[in-house]
């Protein structure tokens, strides 16, 4: 059963990191296009926005990881 749940929780996170890529990409070419088409502002914006989201997502989701693992490691020495 963990071991499902394991191979599980593997798929999801590569799943979701080529999702974040793709969208990552996405928003970059956009970006640079309405660049080149003459829209500085606006294609700065949306490039520079979606790495920072991108960044902030990936800073949260490794922060929280990091408390679950404290809590986890707590627990089972709390339990010996």
């Amino acid at each position: 059963m963990e071991s499902r749940v394991i191979n599980a929780e593997i798929s999801r996170s590569k799943l979701g990191l080529a999702a974040g890529f793709v969208i990552a990409l996405v928003c970059i070419i956009g970006g640079s296009l309405l660049v080149h088409e003459g829209h500085d502002a606006a294609g700065a914006t949306i490039a520079t926005g979606a790495v920072v989201a991108l960044a902030g997502v990936f800073v949260y989701g490794t922060s929280i990881r990091r408390k679950e693992r404290e809590e986890k490691a707590r627990i089972m020495t709390a339990q010996k």
